[in-house]
């Protein structure tokens, strides 16, 4: 049986974070002028940075303050529910750490010293989506340079971050999994040329389409080993997917939570229309929907500190989260009514935003692609067979 009540230093953790957030100066009107400019909220990142929780679950040595990842997620819901952004470059730094050189970690950490994100990931491509076998860039060795060529799609924050993971594929690899290189690559390296592309939400983490053009790099360039790159990919898949299903259920607690103090204070027939009984179905139905989706994330938080495997789990919650949260986020709306699809309420954007969470991190197709089949491979090893 899991036991996720808070421990007293936990509380003490989200009791400060409130502090925070009540105090820092960011508020509504600045998030919506981010959003609205495509930008990434650099200023309140900044103000973060000067507080534990900017370096949350960092190692010691690079000024972070570890915790586990339980602690992690209660502390990020406390900023989600409240529809303020949390950003740890928690894993950009593991990954600098375990892959990349001495050179190649110093430019993050220095990179992080002054902006949220010092990396992009350039791995999706028009043709390589879920199918990470059909990238097409490669690198070219010549007259003992290297040339990075190809084009990636859909790259989150490629024009803010300083450098970007270019993923290339050695198309004569009869095993184009066991073909792929990342290379750590100067965003601003002649060559590279970015074009912005316009999404629905999300906006204030911008995407692009990057073209990489003879792109000329050093073998040292190379982050971690050569066709190794999608083993490194895979490596952080159940942490990233615990994350998103925390950010969703931050999502669907904001939403709930503006709907259900609208709910009480909106009067309609003479009478707040949380008396009427449709009204009440729905504020039932979120709240459901709302502590089911907790307990997906702490009890994959809780394998993942007591060093359980959590491609499952991680990938359930992260299902399952998902797709509650946008009908939390749409029943928020429903019950706003017409303030709901204004631009006025900030539930309408983060509705927008939920639905992004179905799609990044893995699909929803994908996710249960690979959760179906490692469930029928654990069956099969119980039955003995194969």
């Amino acid at each position: 049986m899991y036991e996720f009540s808070p421990t007293d230093e936990q509380e003490l953790l989200m009791e400060a974070a409130d502090q925070f957030m009540d105090s820092c100066g960011f508020d509504e009107e600045y998030f919506k002028r981010c959003y609205d400019e495509h930008r990434v909220p650099e200023e309140y990142y900044a103000a973060l940075k000067e507080t534990p929780f900017g370096t949350l679950g960092l190692p010691e040595q690079f000024g972070g303050v570890p915790v586990d990842q339980v602690t992690m997620m209660l502390v990020q819901e406390r900023f989600f529910r409240r529809n303020f952004p949390f950003n740890t470059p928690v894993l950009q730094i593991k990954d600098a750490q375990e892959f990349g050189s001495e050179e190649q970690l110093r430019k993050v950490t220095e990179a992080l010293k002054t902006k949220a994100m010092a990396f992009s990931l350039g791995i999706s491509e028009p043709g390589a989506g879920s199918d990470s076998t059909c990238i097409a860039s490669t690198a070219t060795r010549r007259d003992g340079k290297v040339y990075l060529n190809g084009t990636k799609t859909f790259i989150t924050n490629a024009a803010y971050c300083p450098y970007i993971l270019f993923v290339t594929r050695d198309l004569d690899n009869p095993n184009p999994y066991a073909g792929m290189t990342m290379w750590f690559v100067d965003a601003s390296a002649p060559g590279i040329t970015m074009s912005p592309m316009q999404k629905i939400g999300n906006k204030s983490a911008p995407i692009c389409e990057v073209y990489f053009d003879n792109v000329e790099v050093e073998e040292s360039d190379i982050f971690g080993k050569e066709n190794n790159g999608f083993m490194q990919l895979v490596k952080n898949f159940e942490l990233e997917r615990i994350s998103i299903a925390n950010q969703s259920l931050g999502q669907a607690e904001y939403c709930y939570l503006t709907a259900l103090e609208y709910a009480v204070t909106r009067e309609q027939f003479g009478k707040p229309i949380s008396s009427f009984q449709l009204i009440q179905d729905k504020l039932a139905e979120m709240r459901v929907k709302i502590d089911n989706m907790r307990f997906q994330v702490l009890q994959a938080a809780w394998m993942k500190d007591n060093g359980k495997s959590t491609q499952v789990e991680s990938g359930l919650a992260k299902l399952y989260n998902a797709r509650e949260a946008f009908e939390v986020c749409d029943m928020a709306i429903q019950i706003l009514g017409g303030l709901g699809y204004t631009e006025e309420s900030p539930v309408g954007r983060v509705w927008l935003d939920a639905r992004m969470n179905r799609i990044g991190g893995g699909t929803d197709e994908i996710i249960i692609k690979s959760v179906g089949k490692e469930l029928a491979k654990a069956e099969a090893k119980r039955l003995n067979r194969r």
